[in-house]
């Protein structure tokens, strides 16, 4: 009798971790879908945001009928999708920010006036080139 209550306590560690990052990723998927500004963009986000949720689905049903009650991977992998989403969501809010590289604007068919201010403003040399 004891040691099926002590099974039964075993086995709710896991579950925590998994409502955790279910809830986590919830919250990240209605921010990701709130914030998607055109169609092209929404379909492969959506895409995306199905096959993490099928992952965490099969999480839940690995831990759910997993006899091994010391379920490390299940754990493992909750936390690494609790991450995932906690971080992602701070980027998409804007409250983490990721360096970009800088790059030079495409200056086709534009006048040279526009392309002198520019290396103005960022401190660039400019060698003009003449063909005849």
């Amino acid at each position: 009798m004891t040691k099926k209550k002590e099974d039964k306590k075993e086995s709710k560690g896991y579950l925590i971790f998994l409502i955790i990052s279910f809830i986590t990723f919830l919250s990240y998927s209605i921010i990701e879908v709130l914030n998607i500004q055109s169609f092209l963009n929404f379909l492969p986000k959506l895409l995306g945001l199905i096959l993490i949720l099928g992952f965490l689905v099969c999480f839940f049903i690995l831990g759910y009928k997993s006899k091994n009650k010391k379920n490390g991977i299940i754990i493992l992998g909750s936390l690494i999708i609790t991450i995932y989403s906690i971080f992602n969501s701070l980027l998409t809010l804007g409250y983490l920010k990721l360096p970009n590289d800088e790059y030079v604007p495409n200056f086709h068919n534009k006048s040279i006036a526009s392309v002198n201010t520019w290396k103005d403003a960022n401190n660039i040399n400019l060698i003009q080139k003449y063909e005849y």
